[in-house]
């Protein structure tokens, strides 16, 4: 069985983040140093139509002029991966007519995958046993929530017949 260890954190995260969305908003955490991010004007728009939404998602910003103050972040995010996650949350709105109802399900999608990619280097048998543990807990365990496959059982006549 191979596991495609990213993917696998991805949809682990997403579904935490999916449970915990519905019952309370996602924990956030403060920045010591805003991020400031220069937006355009239907960036603008977007983020202050969204904004309640956002809040719950963990997000904290305000617009000054042209720049999105981003005072607070959700927990799951690394420091490395907030610019990209907050690009990638604008422009999946920006060009997409989304249903209301799907919008924070593209949200947390968003979260999680940038999320996973700053995850936990998979260094020890521990780590990984962990991570398929968490896996199988997952109610959808084959494929990410936007459609990629995590995992793959290959025989062992497969194998042989590739090599």
């Amino acid at each position: 069985m191979y596991i495609h260890a990213l993917r696998a954190n991805e949809r682990i995260l997403y579904d935490s983040l999916m449970n915990q969305f519905i019952s309370t908003p996602i924990a956030s955490q403060t920045l010591l140093f805003p991020i400031e991010k220069e937006i355009s004007s239907h960036e603008k728009s977007i983020w202050t139509a969204h904004e309640g939404l956002l809040n719950r998602l963990g997000f904290s910003g305000t617009i000054e002029g042209s720049d999105l103050h981003i005072s607070a972040v959700p927990s799951v995010l690394q420091e490395e991966s907030i610019s990209d996650c907050l690009d990638s949350l604008l422009q999946s709105v920006a060009y997409q007519e989304i249903d209301k109802g799907d919008l924070a399900h593209l949200f947390i999608q968003s979260i999680a995958k940038n999320a996973s990619k700053s995850a936990t280097k998979y260094t020890s048998k521990e780590i990984v046993q962990h991570l398929v543990e968490q896996l199988f807990q997952c109610p959808e365990h084959v494929f990410t929530s936007s459609g990629k496959r995590i995992l793959k059982s290959i025989s062992f006549d497969e194998i042989h017949q590739n090599f």
